[in-house]
């Protein structure tokens, strides 16, 4: 006698191989989303805190003027650029000058309106707390300035 499966076995087999596949694969998928959501909302964390740093420490500017501040500033809803802003004084008033241009990677987007941070020199006072939301399907994150100079990021589009 020969022992084998048969056709019917094999079949109910690998449909549930490739149903435990099917749920692995989405699961995947979703995770990366958050990951990369999560490590977009840090590098916007990471180009605050220059901002702040270069503030506190007096970067030099332009044609030897004095800063004024550093912002971090952004176009809004959709957009996928935050800009880095010296604010320096001139002689005559404070003329703002693009350091650094970031931009949003794999398909994550900003989600709040315009807006920007200022941190005033030389002691790095925050203009007003912001919330800088970045998304992407269904996940946010938030990075959050407070009037303290805190930055954080928290998981959702709300600061605690």
């Amino acid at each position: 006698k020969w022992a084998a499966f048969t056709l019917i076995e094999i079949m109910i087999a690998m449909a549930i191989v490739g149903i435990v596949s099917s749920v692995l694969l989405v699961d995947f998928n979703a995770n990366r989303s958050k990951k990369g959501v999560e490590q977009s909302a840090l590098e916007v964390a990471s180009v605050v805190r220059q901002a702040q740093n270069y503030a506190l420490t007096g970067k030099q500017t332009p044609a030897g003027g004095n800063p004024c501040s550093f912002d971090v500033s952004w176009g809004g809803v959709g957009t996928t650029n935050i800009l880095l802003v010296n604010n320096w004084n001139n002689g005559v008033s404070c003329t703002p000058t693009t350091i650094l241009t970031y931009r949003l990677r794999d398909g994550v987007t900003l989600n709040i309106p315009a807006g920007s941070v200022s941190f005033s020199v030389p002691f790095s006072t925050v203009s007003a707390a912001a919330t800088i939301v970045v998304s992407k399907d269904t996940q946010s994150y938030a990075v959050c300035v407070t009037t303290g100079g805190s930055v954080t990021t928290v998981s959702g589009s709300v600061c605690p």
